[in-house]
């Protein structure tokens, strides 16, 4: 009965004859046009932000493309990535020929039966749209890394860091098909893009919040990109999901979520002591005795086994001089915090996550020579509270009602 089920299903093609129905318009119901992924996407900072400057009160009094959209700097990057940012703290990068995640098309098809739900999908469209799912998170995941190089060049250049930065997602990037004409209507399933206009627009706001928006030097912003330069040189996905990690953990940091902080920042750290590793391996390999090779392939095999854990990595490393001893004191207090989570639950102190993002920055520069000076996350540790006085008036106040 299955198997007479799905002979049923309608399946859904692509005849050659039809070619010119999937890129232009078409009345046909049963067409499912081709669909091209963003050439462009890129992010509104949050706290929000001016680049370079402030613009004149007035020009921003209301909602002012000129000075909001104004290009502050536009920049050439490695790896054919293009990146503009503007006044308003955004930051659009084109990616339409980046090697890792480029943008694709995703081929359309007939549907036999339009308007049947059932009917089964082509596998050359599922296997686009998977493709065109990963580059975007990919794309996401570099703009996150991007917010760490703007924290790492604020600390570099005026000592100093903002205190909360915000992680964004594939589906929440601002996305447009080239750079001169960046998004400017909300998406309203995306808080971010909803602020962005809000803010611009200055909807809600009074008097006293419209002169206390942050500035960010242009000298900063453009550190910000030489340091994602760097990143965009190595040409790999590894480098771009271990930053976006030590990103992450210090946005959870800020969130008091010390467990996930420490999982993310731990995770960072177990990759390069595995590099380390490596590292001595292999340099051994090259060392003889006598005729015979120091490292045999038998040797190589069983030293890269389950039984040589993080704990046996770092007590080696560091009798190697392969880390110095105070990365190695760091690396056990980490280490033993993680293993206490995980085996029982028992959550780390704010103290333990520090030392742990600080050890896992530390082993990115020694390994992978990129500078990106420590960060803690400061501000505020509780929730927002009343005073006393106002808590008392507040009880006492009657419920709104409805007009009748």
């Amino acid at each position: 009965m299955e198997q007479d089920f799905m002979e049923d299903v309608p399946k859904g093609y692509r005849d050659p004859e039809e070619e010119h129905l999937f890129r232009s318009p078409s009345k046909d119901p049963g067409i499912h046009p081709d669909i091209v992924s963003p050439c462009v996407e890129g992010y509104f900072t949050l706290p929000a932000v001016w680049i370079g400057e402030a613009p004149n009160a007035e020009a921003v009094r209301e909602f002012n493309p000129e000075a909001h959209y104004e290009v502050v700097i536009s920049r050439e990057l490695s790896a054919n990535v293009e990146v503009w940012v503007l006044r308003d703290g955004t930051f659009l990068f084109d990616f339409t020929e980046w090697p890792i995640a480029p943008t694709i098309t995703i081929p359309g098809y007939r549907n036999p039966e339009p308007g049947n739900w059932r009917t089964k999908v082509p596998a050359f469209y599922v296997r686009a749209e998977a493709k065109a799912e990963e580059y975007a998170a990919l794309r996401a995941q570099l703009m996150n890394v991007h917010q760490l190089c703007l924290i790492a060049a604020t600390k570099m250049l005026k000592k100093c860091s903002f205190g909360r930065w915000h992680p964004v997602t594939a589906w929440n990037t601002l996305k447009s098909a080239q750079l001169s004409a960046p998004p400017s209507h909300p998406n309203y399933n995306d808080p971010y893009s909803i602020l962005r206009l809000a803010i611009g627009s200055r909807f809600g706001l009074d008097e006293s919040a419209k002169d206390t928006r942050l500035v960010v030097d242009a000298d900063v912003a453009e550190k910000s990109l030489d340091l994602l330069d760097a990143v965009l040189q190595r040409g790999n996905r590894k480098t771009i999901v271990v930053l976006e990690a030590i990103f992450l953990a210090g946005c959870r940091t800020f969130d008091r979520r010390f467990g996930e902080a420490l999982v993310l920042a731990w995770g960072v750290c177990e990759q390069m002591l595995s590099l380390l590793w490596q590292s001595l391996l292999s340099d051994n390999k090259e060392m003889v005795d006598g005729e015979h090779p120091r490292m045999s392939a038998d040797r190589r095999k069983k030293l890269i086994g389950r039984d040589y854990t993080a704990s046996v990595m770092i007590e080696v490393l560091e009798l190697e001089g392969r880390i110095d001893h105070h990365l190695y004191r760091e690396l056990e207090v980490a280490r033993k915090a993680r293993n206490k989570w995980m085996h029982e639950m028992a959550l780390p102190k704010s103290s333990e996550v520090k030392v742990c993002i600080e050890a896992a920055q530390r082993l990115v520069f020694q390994v992978w020579n990129l500078d990106m000076p420590t960060f803690f996350p400061q501000g505020p540790g509780a929730v927002p509270g009343w005073f006393i006085w106002v808590w008392e008036a507040q009880k006492k106040r009657k419920a709104p009602t409805a007009p009748q």
